[in-house]
């Protein structure tokens, strides 16, 4: 299986982190290396799966949540790799991560300190009423305020 072209989120040293570097050297003992950078690179179209529509990639990449996340998703396709059953903590990591970021890709919660593309920037409407030419209500919308930051991809 060629290695996938995705954007890397995690490394070896964050998969050992979440699995140990002996569960990691145990799961591609009898393939070549590049088995590890599938993993990795099928986490991180997992992750583009979800949060790309949401948040631009180079900031994705500085956020240690997202970080953790790919690391649990590439300790998970390591383990199902050869169609062995994951262990039971993998299996919870596993679903935690999903649900979180499926929460994230409904717009139920956010990843601190990375800022939204422009389309999910707050936006502010007014409700203005005007009798030219005739009685209607008017609405006004705003990209956003300076009091939450200027959103990424938010050029004026």
């Amino acid at each position: 299986m060629p290695v996938l072209d995705a954007n890397i989120y995690c490394t070896e040293d964050d998969m050992a982190d979440v699995f140990s570097a002996s569960g990691i050297s145990l799961r591609i003992d009898d393939v070549p290396p590049n088995d590890l950078a599938n993993a990795i690179g099928r986490a991180g179209s997992q992750i583009d799966r979800y949060l790309y529509r949401r948040y631009r990639p180079e900031h994705l990449a500085t956020s240690p949540l997202v970080r953790d996340a790919a690391a649990t998703l590439a300790c998970w396709f390591l383990c199902i790799r050869r169609g062995n059953p994951p262990p039971p903590g993998m299996v919870e990591l596993y679903k935690d991560t999903i649900e979180f970021l499926k929460e994230v890709q409904l717009v139920q919660n956010d990843i601190p300190a990375i800022p939204p593309r422009k389309a999910y920037a707050p936006g502010l409407s007014i409700m203005l009423a005007t009798q030219r030419p005739y009685p209607r209500a008017v609405v006004e919308k705003s990209r956003g305020t300076t009091l939450g930051g200027v959103p990424a991809d938010y050029k004026q």
